[in-house]
Formats: structure tokens, sequence, C-alpha cells
């Protein structure tokens, strides 16, 4: 990532962060986001008029994308903002999208460790935004597609971050209980989870342990790209830890990884979807462990 000024705390409308809050439906959105922001976006970015961007799914209570974007700041409200407004102007006028607003950007950096540690999400933010951007042709409509994508994309998070199928566990497990608690998931709730899972734990075993299903190959190599950028980022935090420069270890940076890559990936509805994910996530490492044990126990008694 490239240096930021130590005095950086929030960016205002006119500075070296374009921020807008684009409102309307979750599959207008992504229509709009695929057919007029990404070809303005990719056109910017081979240029280097922009050098970061990313986006995310946001209801305040209105759903609509919140989509960020670096450079100059001369060039992003003097060339980039005027080239989105033409973008976006047939849409609004149709009535399509509600309202475009511009916003002021304010980097948490406390939540992500620091200067440091928040340029390096920035670097996640932007790889996970490309390869939902790269997802949403093939996958819009397909809904059973688009959260085995979102769950081989949370075990790449915690991959790249070099947790043993301990932490995995310990990680996910976590998360489930954490949404459980809070979207309050009873007996019935966690039994339909149960039923789920045995009816797809074969296909999801395939695509975590081997990256294979022939009905998304499109996607997985699309993750496979950004698992890249997963890797070389998470040992570039190692090394910003280490040395104290990044703030916050892994184990604490990892939830929120991911959950603002099930942000970005799931069409809607991400808490519901993101505590399904966790379960799913849970109930696969908790399989893989068991059966490690076993064959552990059977060797041992040979």
């Amino acid at each position: 990532p490239r240096p930021i000024d130590p005095g950086r705390r929030a960016t205002l409308p006119g500075g070296e962060w374009l921020y807008l809050k684009i409102y309307g439906g979750p599959s207008t959105l992504e229509r709009v986001f695929a057919e007029a922001i990404a070809p303005v976006l990719r056109a910017e970015l081979a240029a280097g008029g922009i050098t970061r961007w990313f986006f995310l799914r946001y209801g305040d209570p209105e759903w609509h994308f919140r989509v960020r974007m670096r450079g100059a700041a001369e060039h992003l409200h003097g060339v980039v903002l005027p080239a989105l407004e033409r973008a976006l102007r047939p849409y609004h006028d149709d009535g399509a999208l509600r309202r475009v607003t511009l916003e002021s950007y304010e980097p948490e950096l406390d939540r992500y460790g620091g200067l440091e540690g928040m340029a390096l999400a920035e670097a996640v933010f932007e790889a996970d935004s490309d390869a939902v951007l790269a997802l949403i042709p093939h996958y819009a409509a397909d809904r059973a597609e688009r959260w085995r994508l979102a769950l081989l994309g949370m075990h790449d998070v915690l991959d790249a971050i070099g947790v043993d199928l301990d932490g995995k566990l310990a990680l996910a497990s976590a998360g489930r209980d954490g949404f459980a608690r809070e979207l309050g998931a009873g007996v019935e709730a966690k039994k339909a989870l149960g039923q789920r899972f045995r009816a797809e734990r074969a296909r999801i075993e395939d695509l975590l342990i081997h990256r294979k299903d022939d009905a998304l190959a499109a996607g997985i190599a699309v993750l496979d790209a950004r698992r890249v950028v997963l890797q070389t980022t998470a040992a570039q935090l190692r090394d910003g830890i280490a040395a104290g420069r990044v703030t916050r270890p892994l184990d604490q940076l990892a939830p929120s990884y991911l959950h603002m890559w099930v942000n970005r990936a799931v069409h809607a509805a991400a808490r519901e979807q993101e505590f399904v994910l966790y379960d799913l996530l849970a109930r696969t490492y908790e399989g893989l462990r068991a059966r490690g044990r076993g064959a552990r126990s059977a060797a041992t008694s040979e």
C-alpha cells in the first residue's frame, strides 16, 4: 500500500477519497454496479486515475451501496465524479436509483490496527470488491452459487492469516455463536441448519478442500486471484504486527475481514446469511477435525 499521511483521520468531499452513497433496491444496485459504475472504475484504474477503491452494502435504513475511490483530489472531482454522474443519470431519471450523495470518508483506524493496518485492510477491501464485481455477471441470479462462493471466500481469509484447523474452528464457532445470540436462533433454527449442512456437506468439503465444483469454475478462478492478494496482505500484516506498526493481532482482525467479505459477496440480508455461513463453516471444520482425530487414533492403535 502507498504511504498514508500520519495525520489522516477523515477525508471530506473534495479530498483524496471520493465517497458516494447510491440508493436503490438490492437487485437494481447490482445491475447498476455492473452496467454503469464498473466501466468507469475499470477505465480509471487502468489509467491510474483511481489508485484504490472498494464498496460495501448498507441500510440506514434505506438500502444503498457505499463506493469509495482514492486518487488525486483534482482528478477525482474534476474527471471521475462527472463520469459517474453521466453513467448514473439515466438510472436516476428513470427511477431505478432514488438518490446519490457525497459523504466524508472516516477510516476505522482503531478497528483495523492503526494507519498501516487500515491501508492493508483497504487493499483487502479492494480485492474483495474486485472479486464481487467479477462474480456478479456470472452469479447475479443464482443465490445458491453466490453463498457457496461466499463460504469459500471466508475459508480463504482464514487460510491466508495462517490459522490451523483448530484456529479456524474457534473463529467460525465464535462467529456462529455471536450471530445466534444476536438473531435469537432457537432449537428449530439450529435443527434446520443441521439438516442443511448434511445435505450440503460433501459439496462444501470438496469446494473448501479441493477447490472443486464444476458449476462454480468461473467463480473459483476469481477467488483464486483474490487469494493471492489475501496471502500477500496477510504476510504484510504479520510483519506489521511483529514490528508494532499494526496494533491489533490477526485473530482480532479476522472477524472484521470475514464480515466485510460477506457484506460484499451476498445479495442482501447479510447478517442472517453470515450466521448461516458461519454455521456451515464451523460444522465443516468440526467434521474435518473429528475425522482427523479418528485417523490418528486408528494409526496409533495399529
